[in-house]
């Protein structure tokens, strides 16, 4: 500020300037898992340096890794993950036991059971797009897991009874919580309209994913 009164009367330069300064940093990615990049899609990782001189990552919640600071370099060592089109996809296989609407099974056509953090399955029953009742399933993997462990078989018992009455029109949403290792939650889900007491095998369904990849964010200092 105030270079003008430092300079003869009628110099042509501005009073204020911005101090810039140079900061820099360095990172290295350290691969050490044995899928390839390509099983991971061929994940992104952005590194950029704030206002504040900081180090910054933004790293895909599908990616497992770990941090290591060393000596004038930050590393990330990618230690797992999965593919983020393996996430959201599941697929309504109908109702079980005589097209009995209380019962029904999922199936996980991405296999993700064995290899996430935690998945909550949430079942929402709507009458004239209003919800009238909710019940959810919070399910914690363990490895090891069997790899034909993709097949979710729900049983509501009685908690919808009261609303599943014939020729009655219903909906539910079916809205699916997949955690990752790194503790980033994708959704995904589906709308299933029926008629109490003429439920088809195969009903109209929509699918939707209601959340997009996002990344996490990591700043070093």
């Amino acid at each position: 500020m105030g270079l003008q009164s430092l300079l003869g009367t009628g110099s042509d330069v501005r009073d204020s300037y911005r101090l810039l300064e140079t900061v820099q940093s360095s990172f290295k990615v350290s691969w050490q898992t044995v899928k390839r990049p390509e099983d991971l899609g061929d994940p992104p990782l952005k590194a950029e340096i704030t206002e504040s001189g900081k180090l910054q990552f933004y790293i895909p919640g599908t990616l497992e890794y770990k941090l290591n600071n060393l000596p004038n370099q930050t590393e990330i060592a990618i230690t797992g993950g999965i593919h983020p089109k393996r996430l959201g996809r599941f697929k309504f296989k109908g109702f079980d036991r005589f097209r009995d609407p209380r019962n029904f099974t999922l199936l996980d056509e991405g296999k993700l059971l064995g290899e996430l953090k935690a998945v909550k399955l949430t079942i929402i029953l709507s009458q004239n797009n209003s919800k009238v009742s909710e019940m959810s399933y919070p399910l914690v993997p363990h490895r090891p897991y069997p790899h034909w462990a993709d097949a979710y078989q729900l049983n509501l018992g009685d908690r919808f009874d009261s609303w599943l009455q014939p020729g009655q029109p219903v909906e539910y949403e079916i809205r699916i919580e997949q955690t990752t290792r790194a503790g980033v939650t994708y959704t995904s889900g589906m709308k299933i309209g029926f008629v109490g007491g003429k439920v088809t095998h195969s009903p109209n369904i929509q699918y939707y994913s209601g959340t997009a990849l996002t990344d996490i964010l990591k700043l070093i200092d």
